[in-house]
């Protein structure tokens, strides 16, 4: 089962920046993170995290450590939730993968702004954050069904 998440997120990293809405880039991997997290819990939901940052850092050509630190924080996020919300619903998804995402994406900016020097505004970041977080969000809407099943197949092997 493991080896058909990493190929989809082999598929998912490699066609991320090709999909656009509205000049912003959905961070789809957040979603699959998300929803592996869900099913499985912390401790797999953030060593996937993990390994789809180092994907994504390796892919960027810039430093690793951001999106490896960022993606495993959103794994484990996501797997601690799971028994903690009784009733999940599509709401509530958009809800959740919009803060994952924004958390995901804050972290990551401000690694780049410490490590690489990036200028640093406020509203330079808060911005694209917060759009790429609601677009994210409401493409999680879109699937919340695939995630819901998932969710309730990876509680009941549990």
């Amino acid at each position: 089962m493991i080896t058909l998440w990493l190929l989809a997120l082999f598929l998912v990293i490699a066609f991320q920046g090709s999909i656009r809405a509205f000049g912003t880039i959905p961070d789809i991997t957040i979603l699959m993170v998300y929803a592996y997290g869900i099913r499985n819990g912390e401790l797999p939901g953030m060593t996937f995290g993990a390994a789809a940052g180092l994907l994504l850092d390796i892919s960027s050509g810039n430093l690793i450590g951001p999106n490896l630190l960022g993606k495993a924080i959103a794994g484990f996020i996501s797997g601690s939730l799971r028994r903690r919300v009784f009733q999940w619903n599509m709401l509530l998804n958009f809800i959740l993968i919009t803060a994952i995402t924004a958390v995901d994406s804050t972290v990551v900016y401000l690694c780049l702004i410490n490590f690489l020097n990036f200028p640093a505004s406020f509203y330079t970041f808060i911005n694209p954050i917060a759009f790429q977080s609601i677009l994210t969000g409401a493409l999680g809407f879109l699937i919340s069904p695939l995630i819901l099943r998932g969710l309730k197949e990876g509680l009941k092997t549990r």
